[in-house]
């Protein structure tokens, strides 16, 4: 259980390969990229919140992985890019100084009338409706919220992804799913056995966000016996069992009655003031670039498909002074603020400024009985006119 290396190890010229995945390792010595052989470095599973500067000269470091670590310094998604995306952060640190900032992305699972909706108005302070309409797709909010323990000028930035709970809706949810984010799992308090639903959930989580937290939200909640604890705490015990990646947090709430809400969102404040993956210090530019968006995204509202070519992107948006524009992209995707499927060969040339229009146009697909239909009877083939009929609507 190493916690620590010493200055000297750097002068290790002729390493080529370093397993260290388990450890303590908190930092790594500046001299650490004096390892010009090595080509495989495992750090998998550490306590690393930062790289040294000298970590971007690992010109033969070919195999990396730094997952399992609490990375601000880079962030993990500049790291999964490999030593050139990190050489590149910390250039751009130096040339442009740090923007410190908090972000934070909160997605709403389960199955269809268990509140999530509810649940996302009454965390936003917004004004429950008992006969909320189910989610046809998905929704997403922005909210702002004081941290606890900071200045009254730091605040949390959050994006609320509220997904529909409609069986017909589940493969497209895959595609939102961020290792990023912070889940709320929503079952309804006294409708009958919810665990084997609870455990579908959990494993679409664990596929794509196996470290991930997530609040196990019991909705409608109007007491419980004594007996009923007991089951309930059964329960979790075998959900813990179950998926010890995850860290599994359990809430019980009334989302129009207001009972248990306060608690939940204190919780998910405190878990975001002590999380890694909240805060972030990135280049001022990728900052600005994240504001950018925002303005064109709304520019874009109004009359115009707020989808870019990366080329387009690139002069329009981001400008020439952005020139790390893919890693800048890849952490604002994870956080939802846009989005962006870099490792798609076919999706990675668009980036989506809004992307609750892309959460639309799935809605325009999927639920449309007579587009599906039409689809179905060519053999999968999906001709222009009927994708042009079918987002007329977006």
């Amino acid at each position: 259980q190493l916690a620590a290396l010493p200055e000297s190890f750097g002068g290790l010229a002729s390493l080529a390969r370093l397993w260290l995945r388990g450890n303590q390792l908190a930092a790594l010595p500046e001299s650490f990229g004096g390892l010009a052989s090595l080509a495989t470095l495992d750090l998998h599973g550490n306590q690393l919140a930062a790289l040294p500067e000298s970590f971007g000269g690992l010109a033969s470091l070919a195999e990396l992985d730094l997952r399992g670590n609490p990375l601000t310094q880079p962030p993990l998604e500049v790291c999964q890019r490999g030593v050139p995306a990190i050489a590149a952060y910390f250039e751009a640190l130096r040339a442009q100084g740090a923007a410190d900032a908090h972000f934070g992305r909160w997605i709403f699972v389960g199955y269809e009338r268990v509140g999530k909706t509810t649940l996302s108005k009454a965390l936003r302070g917004v004004a429950v409706d008992e006969a909320e309409a189910s989610t046809d797709g998905v929704a997403v909010h922005e909210a702002s919220y004081p941290l606890p323990g900071q200045p009254a000028a730091i605040r949390l930035r959050v994006s609320l992804w509220d997904f529909a709970g409609q069986r017909v809706y589940y493969l497209t949810h895959q595609f939102f799913l961020s290792p990023r984010a912070t889940y709320m799992l929503l079952w309804k308090w006294g409708a009958g056995q919810q665990e084997r639903q609870l455990f579908f959930w959990l494993r679409s989580i664990e596929a794509q966000a196996p470290a991930a937290t997530v609040f196990v939200v019991g909705t409608h909640f109007h007491g419980c016996s004594a007996q009923e604890e007991a089951a309930m705490e059964e329960a979790r015990g075998r959900l813990r069992t179950a998926f010890p990646g995850l860290q599994l947090r359990f809430h019980l709430v009334d989302s129009c009655a207001g009972v248990g809400v306060e608690a939940l969102r204190s919780a998910l404040l405190e878990h975001a003031s002590s999380s890694p993956s909240t805060r972030l210090e990135v280049p001022a530019q990728w900052l600005e670039l994240r504001d950018k968006v925002s303005a064109a995204a709304a520019d874009a509202a109004a009359s115009d498909v707020p989808l870019l070519s990366m080329h387009d992107f690139k002069t329009e948006v981001a400008g020439a002074d952005c020139p790390e524009v893919e890693e800048a992209l890849r952490l604002w995707h994870d956080l939802g603020s846009l989005l962006w499927f870099g490792e798609h060969e076919q999706l990675r040339g668009f980036v989506v400024l809004r992307p609750q229009w892309l959460t639309d146009a799935f809605r325009c697909v999927i639920t449309q009985h007579q587009v599906t239909k039409r689809i179905q009877d060519s053999g999968g083939r999906v001709r222009r006119e009927l994708v042009q009929e079918a987002f007329s609507s977006v």
